[in-house]
């Protein structure tokens, strides 16, 4: 799952396109419709992502008592104003006056704590609920998207135990971690058009490790578990574009080959595995679709 963190950043503020009173304040990639003349670019605030959960002193200060999402009108979710997409709350809160948000900005300061945030965490559904049990010997994956932890049919029913015997064999490994998704009508509400209450829900694989001699290593799934394996799809190899990956995560889902609804998003990663500084780990990020962020009705569990 991804981890929460509310952070100052650095502005660059649009112009709002249909509307004279608001702007687009970015950070990054992701843009939040900010009030007009509120920031100007260059100019450093806190950023609070979605799936955060404020207190109500916040959400009276910012001005959005009743305007949140949940049950409690108190969870940032992205939603679309006057037609742009506004991912996150840019604000500078009154119990952060004291600080220097420039030197904070440099430093990656996580405020959350301080300002009483924290991370919305779906409740489990029956079709998904379960005990859960510690496997300390298994290889992690990284946190990068919300994995849904669900019961080992899916894993027993694709065969998946005997799949990573034959692979440990064939690269003389001690261990290997197989990483996938499960998927269908019951685990969210974008099935792709499996059904996740019968024993083979669905599943597919995007992600692979491997300890060969001492050493873990990261592995491209496609070449080692095509025709094993169920397969998350590729769409798109060659050179890195922000654009291009912006443009390939919306769309039609192509997991089932019928295009049956909305795509959730991508996953970047590079064709050679390396250390990235940004991330302190692996260099891989995703992307994810707007439409899907904006869905009415929309259920994912982690």
């Amino acid at each position: 799952m991804s981890t929460l963190r509310v952070t100052a950043e650095v502005l660059t503020v649009h112009e709002h396109p249909n509307a004279d009173a608001l702007e687009l304040a970015q950070v990054g990639l992701y843009r939040a419709v900010v009030a007009k003349g509120a920031y100007r670019t260059g100019e450093t605030a806190v950023y609070i992502p979605e799936q955060s959960v404020l207190p109500a002193e916040l959400i009276e200060e910012l001005g959005l008592t009743g305007r949140l999402a949940g049950s409690n009108s108190d969870r940032v979710r992205a939603v679309r104003l006057r037609g742009e997409l506004s991912q996150g709350i840019v604000c500078r809160p009154k119990v952060l006056a004291d600080v220097d948000l420039a030197r904070a900005a440099l430093d990656g300061t996580d405020f959350a704590e301080r300002l009483g945030i924290t991370k919305w965490v779906p409740p489990i559904p029956p079709t998904m609920d379960g005990d859960v049990e510690s496997a300390p010997d298994l290889l992690p994956w990284v946190d990068i998207e919300n994995i849904q932890r669900f019961p080992w049919r899916a894993v027993r029913g694709h065969g998946v135990p005997e799949a990573a015997a034959r692979l440990a064999e064939r690269l003389g490994a001690r261990r290997v971690g197989i990483f996938g998704e499960v998927f269908g009508a019951g685990v969210q509400d974008l099935t792709y058009g499996a059904d996740g209450r019968r024993q083979t829900l669905g599943y597919a694989v995007f992600d692979v490790s491997a300890e060969i001699d001492g050493a873990v290593r990261w592995l491209d799934a496609g070449e080692l578990l095509d025709g094993e394996l169920p397969l998350v799809p590729r769409l798109y190899e060659g050179p890195y574009d922000v654009e291009r990956v912006l443009e390939v995560a919306s769309g039609r889902e192509t997991v089932s080959g019928r295009g049956l609804h909305l795509r959730e998003g991508v996953v970047i990663r590079p064709a050679v595995e390396r250390y990235s500084p940004v991330t302190g780990g692996r260099a891989i990020a995703k992307a994810v679709s707007a439409a899907y962020l904006t869905r009415k009705g929309g259920t994912e569990y982690e």
